[in-house]
């Protein structure tokens, strides 16, 4: 007798997603590419960018090509982190849609231009879009801002990018080949949304091993007066170590008595 859990069409049918979260930083400020769907559900609203696996496809390549289709960015797959995967049965009131959500920081982004599935796309400030969200939940009608879940996957893709400078050079990507100490915590404040104690900063950075590299110049640092300043560049590393913590643990700055 065959068993029926072996037959194929006893197999639940679900379609396989990927959602993208890209963030910049524009004017010192955490930026995250949001399109505005131009399909329902959820018709007008913002969203990441995203769309179906294809069966010929790796989850990389359909992240990749769907960035590029919606928001006409184009990616290098290793700058992608895998943020996780989301499955809750009515997460998609179409059908049952299991998704995998990818993040990364990147400077110098282009401008993105919606195409395919987003009438418009454009780089929002992250923390102003996830707080107008939780208001927006709060609500007895429960209006949406973001379509979906995304609400949930852009905070857990905030959380994997403010990881990312705590264990990478990567903040440094947004300076000038040289840059100042002030400039550079510039960088983690607006990735963090936290004002750093520049003297506890210059502390901890400057104990990351091979992480700066001292130039022996000094020069104003980027609208600021006052006195030169040192400036470094970026030391051959992958990894910081020991990481610079997220504030929590250290760069708080002191508190008023």
């Amino acid at each position: 007798m065959t068993d029926p859990s072996n037959d194929e069409a006893n197999h639940p049918k679900f379609t396989v997603t990927v959602d993208i979260a890209i963030f910049t930083l524009v004017h010192n400020e955490l930026g995250v590419v949001l399109i505005h769907r131009g399909v329902t559900p959820f018709l007008g609203a913002l969203a990441l960018p995203g769309g179906r696996v294809e069966p010929d496809e790796d989850l990389l390549e359909a992240a990749v090509r769907e960035l590029q289709e919606e928001t006409a960015l184009a990616i290098d797959p290793a700058d992608l982190s895998q943020v996780g995967a989301y499955g809750a049965p009515r997460r998609d009131p179409r059908e049952r849609v299991v998704s995998v959500a990818f993040a990364a920081l990147v400077a110098n982004l282009d401008k993105p231009t919606g195409g395919s599935d987003a009438a418009t796309a454009a780089v929002y400030p992250v923390y102003e879009v996830l707080a107008r969200n939780a208001r927006a939940l709060e609500q007895p009608n429960r209006e949406h801002l973001l379509a979906f879940d995304h609400g949930q996957i852009l905070d857990d893709a905030l959380k994997v990018v403010t990881q990312l400078i705590e264990h990478t050079p990567l903040a440094t990507h947004f300076c000038s080949p040289t840059f100042t100490l002030s400039e550079l915590r510039q960088v983690y404040e607006a990735v963090w949304n936290e004002k750093l104690d520049a003297a506890n900063f210059r502390k901890r950075i400057l104990k990351a091993e091979g992480f700066l590299v001292p130039t022996g110049d000094k020069r104003l640092p980027k609208g600021e007066r006052g006195r030169l300043a040192e400036t470094y560049m970026c030391g051959n590393v992958k990894e910081i170590s020991p990481p610079l913590r997220k504030p929590g643990t250290y760069f708080h700055e002191p508190r008023k008595r």
